[in-house]
């Protein structure tokens, strides 16, 4: 989660359809337990939460993510992407950043067209890569 990257620790996080590693829409909440102890019945509702095959493929999920230490994974090989685009010293990019493997690329202002987000992030995806343009200088990997 996002908060790991800084010197934060939240009291509940709310996770949101993707905890099922994609297979099925489940929502949830996760905190420390003074905080969820607190919740009654009814004080925290969820349209994806509570169905029982839901559960059992975001159990499933969590597990992989886990034992497999996938979250690891992401963080170093997010450094590494980001260190690697950046050791390019490439005249049309601008700024590298991310978190894990959320990463993006931000090009120069003044390139022509065939610098453009939109362009550079379609021939990535023709090799595989899988980019989307954010804005005009803005790829996101």
């Amino acid at each position: 989660m996002c908060y790991m990257y800084d010197d934060v620790k939240p009291d509940i996080c709310t996770l949101g359809k993707a905890v099922s590693g994609g297979v099925t829409p489940v929502s949830g909440i996760v905190g420390m337990d003074e905080t969820i102890g607190r919740l009654g019945y009814g004080d925290h509702g969820s349209t994806f939460g509570a169905n029982p095959l839901g559960m059992a493929v975001a159990h499933a999920a969590v597990k992989v993510i886990v034992e497999e230490g996938l979250a690891e994974n992401a963080y170093n090989l997010g450094k590494l992407f980001r260190k690697s685009i950046r050791e390019l010293n490439s005249p049309i990019v601008k700024e590298v950043r991310g978190k894990g493997l959320l990463c993006a690329i931000e090009m120069q202002d003044d390139l022509p067209e065939p610098y453009e987000a939109a362009t550079l992030s379609a021939l990535l995806l023709e090799n595989g890569v899988i980019a989307r343009a954010s804005s005009p200088t803005v790829m996101r990997v």
